[in-house]
């Protein structure tokens, strides 16, 4: 997904003339291009923060510590 949005954004800044005539002169390519790319930033962001480690067989053989 989060490459999907790279390449959106590649072609959002090779078509921004013509993106910018076809919506009027509201917005440009280059701007879409920008909201794209922080929306790819966003999804590698997230994928990191909610990402945990896999247990290996070391991991699970080793004694729990106990809490006080």
């Amino acid at each position: 997904l989060a490459i999907g949005c790279y390449v959106a954004a590649k072609v959002l800044k090779e078509f921004d003339k013509p993106i910018h005539a076809a919506l009027g002169e509201i917005t440009s390519g280059h701007s879409l291009k920008h909201l794209v790319a922080a929306a790819g930033a966003w999804i590698v962001l997230r994928m990191l923060q909610t990402r945990r480690t896999v247990p290996t067989p070391a991991d699970r053989t080793q004694p729990v510590a106990p809490t006080q």
